[in-house]
């Protein structure tokens, strides 16, 4: 044990570090996305060139609805966008407009260890009407049902 760091302490920093890592990568990627041609359609064993090209931003550092603390996953479900919010324990819904700009719609989660309260959520997924959510923190991963 390194001393005056608890168990506990190094787990959060390497979850912290791995975190950091895949953010890293995901804004390489569309960095490199926004000036390359990229292939979307395929038919008939042939590939048409799409052009991706950068549209906006959304959010920035805050507790605040629209506002985000380490953002660590999305998935969409119909015109939505579900925002998984590390820092402040969260997912934060999002409506998908048809100029693919997003308007806000409300806001999930606090935290702690009940249903629906999270420490350090790290990833999550839509499937039919559920929420999957792995809640780090909590050593567990939660099943929650959209109504």
């Amino acid at each position: 044990m390194i001393r005056g760091r608890s168990e506990k302490s190094r787990k959060v920093s390497r979850m912290m570090r791995r975190t950091l890592i895949s953010l890293l990568i995901i804004a390489g990627l569309i960095a490199v996305g926004a000036v390359m041609m990229v292939y979307f359609k395929q038919s008939k064993n042939q590939i048409e060139p799409k052009k991706l090209t950068a549209k906006f931003t959304f959010g920035k550092k805050g507790k605040e609805f629209e506002e985000f603390n380490r953002p660590v996953d999305v998935a969409v479900k119909d015109n939505f966008l579900f925002v998984a919010d590390s820092g402040n324990s969260r997912i934060q819904v999002l409506k998908i407009n048809p100029d693919g700009s997003l308007s806000p719609v409300l806001s999930f989660g606090k935290e702690g260890k009940g249903l629906g309260e999270f420490k350090y959520l790290s990833s999550f997924a839509v499937k039919n009407n559920y929420f999957y959510i792995t809640d780090a923190g909590n050593n567990r991963v939660q099943v929650l049902e959209i109504k």
